[in-house]
């Protein structure tokens, strides 16, 4: 009904893992890297943006959800990979439909993952390693799209040391804010992918829009 971001509820959940990587630590502070590290700042970057520009981001809850009758716009799963093959680099997404010929059964979501994997890799240098049906039960939440995010592996050193990198999170976060935004754009508002900025989300999200949902 509009492109606005204002007034959407955004569902933001992230990987919990705590397995450190071997190849190196949180650049800032020094602490293990882990999933739980890396998902949780990239989720927090997310929701500050989203935040501004007058959506409500909350964590996925069925229970709730029920109650208030009001269902999301949009879930996102935000994730690290991990495996014992160094040699295993790259992002992923994933939307609900079959693994074996890639049927969506979320077209919503499938169409949101597969912007998020163009905005990431056109923004970053990190391995596209593509979108893929998947049927996760993170992915079949009833009613809403919902789709799923691997920002690259702890255990390859070259994934592990871009992740490190907060200036890198920040980027990773843009990337996923845009393509939500470009997610709701009419096809003649829509931009090609790697060329829309924050502040062109800006356009789509007057301030004065933004000032009367908060109450300002």
């Amino acid at each position: 009904s509009t492109a606005a971001l204002r007034g959407r509820t955004i569902t933001l959940n992230t990987g919990r893992s705590e397995i450190s990587s071997a190849h190196v630590t949180e650049r800032l502070t020094g602490q293990p890297l882990t999933e739980l590290l890396v998902a949780s700042d990239v989720r927090a970057r997310v929701e500050r943006i989203l935040g501004e520009f007058g959506a409500e981001v909350v964590e996925y809850d069925a229970a709730a959800a029920s109650v208030s009758g009001r269902s999301p716009s949009l879930n996102v799963n935000i994730h690290c990979d991990w495996l014992d093959q160094p040699a295993a680099s790259g992002m992923a997404a994933y939307y609900w439909g079959l693994p074996v010929t890639g049927e969506p059964r979320s077209p919503i979501g499938q169409r949101a993952a597969i912007l998020m994997m163009k905005e990431l890799a056109a923004r970053t240098d990190m391995a596209n390693l593509g979108v893929h049906a998947r049927t996760w039960d993170t992915l079949k939440l009833p009613g809403i799209p919902s789709v799923g995010i691997d920002l690259g592996y702890l255990s390859n050193f070259h994934d592990a040391h871009r992740l490190a990198d907060p200036v890198f999170r920040q980027t990773l976060a843009d990337s996923i804010v845009i393509a939500i935004q470009r997610l709701y754009l009419l096809e003649e508002e829509d931009q090609p992918t790697g060329t829309l900025a924050l502040d062109d989300v800006s356009r789509f999200n007057p301030m004065e829009d933004r000032r009367r949902v908060s109450g300002l």
